[in-house]
């Protein structure tokens, strides 16, 4: 990192840090002419064709030196997050699909205006402010659904942010997300950041363990009646059996034992 002190026509001195990738080669003396060599021209030195520089100096140096596993890389530039959530006192209209309807721009731009509620959280620093993409109905409710996206800047060396920190920071500010601004009322566990919802992770956990339980209740019954088929089952082969064993009577006569249902004379 390299600090850069630029004073412009008029004594506004602007102090700035540029960062650059480790390199053996760079240093002070090369940063300075490699700067001076991109801002001359024949009137003198200009950043861009708006500002006339009367003069620059380069201090500070620090090395940013990454992990040497080389896995964590550094983060810069800007995180999005995209937000849905239900207001409970709009109700749906097919005019807040049309970004050119009066009632699309003013309720967007309220919204928007009552995202801006990160700029008086603990992300104050980072937050870049929250554009309203798109509304939509709510089946089985008269509520507006809004999917939005919110934008965070984060320097190089700043931790990562995460949509767990976002989802949680917006609830606080919303009083546990019931209010945005002075005029809407939100839905309470409608709240999701980046798919993330700690509301959905309990259903889905509560929807899993009742799946379990109808699982094991199928199994118990199934076994039952299982068991009972083969009870009726054993009690019909013993019924067959003993009705046949009646045709096949064994009966003692004078001249020995002998079975009627082989006589082939007839009966008078």
């Amino acid at each position: 990192m390299f600090e850069f002190f630029l004073t412009l026509t008029g004594s506004i001195v602007v102090d700035c840090n540029c960062f650059f990738q480790p390199e053996p080669s760079i240093n002070r003396a090369v940063v300075e002419r490699t700067f001076q060599d991109g801002t001359s021209n024949a009137t003198g030195l200009w950043l861009g064709s708006s500002y006339q520089l009367q003069g620059f100096a380069v201090d500070g140096l620090e090395l940013a030196i990454e992990a040497a596993t080389h896995k964590t890389p550094l983060k810069s530039g800007k995180e999005n997050f995209r937000l849905s959530f239900r207001i409970s006192n709009l109700p749906y209209s097919p005019e807040l699909q049309d970004s050119r309807s009066q009632m699309y721009r003013e309720h967007k731009e309220k919204i928007e205006k009552g995202l801006d509620v990160f700029r008086t959280s603990s992300l104050k620093d980072y937050f870049a402010g929250c554009t309203v993409e798109s509304f939509g109905p709510v089946r089985g409710k008269a509520y507006t659904s809004v999917t939005s996206t919110c934008k965070f800047t984060l320097d190089p060396f700043s931790r990562t942010l995460q949509k767990q920190e976002v989802y949680e920071e917006l609830k606080r500010l919303t009083h546990g997300f019931t209010k945005l601004g002075p005029s809407y009322e939100l839905e309470e566990q409608s709240l999701v950041v980046e798919g993330y919802s700690p509301v959905e992770t309990d259903e889905q956990e509560s929807g899993r363990s009742e799946l379990q339980f109808w699982a094991i209740i199928l199994i118990c019954v199934f076994t039952l009646i299982g068991f009972v088929l083969l009870l009726l089952l054993c009690f019909l082969v013993i019924f067959c059996l003993r009705k046949k064993s009646h045709l096949y009577q064994v009966q003692q006569g004078m001249y020995g034992v002998y079975f009627p249902h082989l006589n082939t004379r007839k009966v008078h």
